[in-house]
């Protein structure tokens, strides 16, 4: 009998070694970089892998991808119980919501389930086509995804209350996001610790912006490099036209036309990009 007791213990504690992991607390940036919540896959490590209810009308119907046009480089293994994004890294960038119903040990579930196809579908959908926007001369990093957003370009934006909206933020964005890479981050990474950085903004907007638009990523790159005025674009209507394009692709209204185009200037990640104006399709 004290044998069988044992034995069903060693299996409790087995049973909730990744929860107990997975739900400490700390601030969004440091809990996302410590070893606790930037984690990297043990192929040795058992986990208790959530199943989707098929009968979940929250959950995504289809995630049938054609693969071999996108050559996407799929995953080994199946994602942790929070882990509720995927980005695939291929021909192009691809990012997957799981769709996950009751999220395991959350306390609240009731309370956001009916928001949650509709939270972590958008920000699949801003993260892809940020992703989108790196040209094929640029080496994208996990690091170039760190606090790159403001949660409502994330997020649906809740107008009930602040503390709402704070509260929705902390909750969605404590899930993870599993990079190309095979490693988990918080969602919480992503976004601006505080006032965001308005030249780095500007520069996610870049790239949301050309990332949704082939033909707005080829004109770009395609510019006259008499377009440029030392390291810097230079004010003509050519350039004008095609940023103002860039910014309506990328449905954010924080900065005016003028705002954009003088923080992208600022910028050093978009100097590196203007080095390649006039070049074939970027490349030369």
């Amino acid at each position: 009998m004290e044998k069988n007791k044992i034995r069903q213990t060693q299996k409790e504690k087995e049973k909730n070694k990744f929860s107990r992991k997975d739900l400490k607390k700390s601030s969004p940036i440091e809990s996302s970089l410590s070893k606790e919540d930037l984690l990297d896959y043990d192929e040795n490590e058992d986990e208790e892998i959530y199943t989707e209810d098929e009968n979940d009308d929250q959950s995504q119907k289809d995630t049938s991808l054609n693969l071999d046009i996108l050559n996407l480089e799929l995953p080994k293994y199946p994602p942790k119980i929070k882990t509720v994004l995927l980005i695939l890294k291929g021909e192009k960038f691809r990012v997957i919501h799981y769709g996950f119903k009751g999220y395991g040990n959350d306390k609240e579930t009731s309370y956001f389930k009916h928001n949650s196809f509709e939270n972590f579908s958008k920000a699949a959908s801003v993260i892809e086509s940020y992703a989108n926007g790196f040209y094929d001369f640029e080496n994208p990093r996990r690091e170039d995804f760190y606090e790159r957003f403001k949660s409502e370009m994330l997020l649906k934006v809740n107008e009930n209350s602040t503390d709402i909206k704070n509260k929705t933020n902390r909750h969605f964005l404590s899930y993870y996001m599993r990079f190309w890479d095979g490693v988990d981050v918080k969602i919480s990474a992503l976004t601006f610790n505080g006032k965001p950085n308005v030249k780095t903004l500007a520069m996610t907007l870049f790239r949301i912006g050309i990332g949704k638009s082939q033909k707005l990523k080829d004109d770009f790159i395609k510019l006259d490099s008499k377009s440029l005025n030392g390291d810097c674009l230079r004010k003509t209507n050519s350039v004008l036209e095609i940023l103002n394009e860039i910014l309506r692709s990328s449905e954010e209204k924080t900065f005016t036309e003028d705002t954009f185009f003088e923080n992208l200037n600022k910028n050093d990640e978009f100097k590196n990009i203007l080095k390649h104006l006039g070049g074939k399709n970027g490349q030369d």
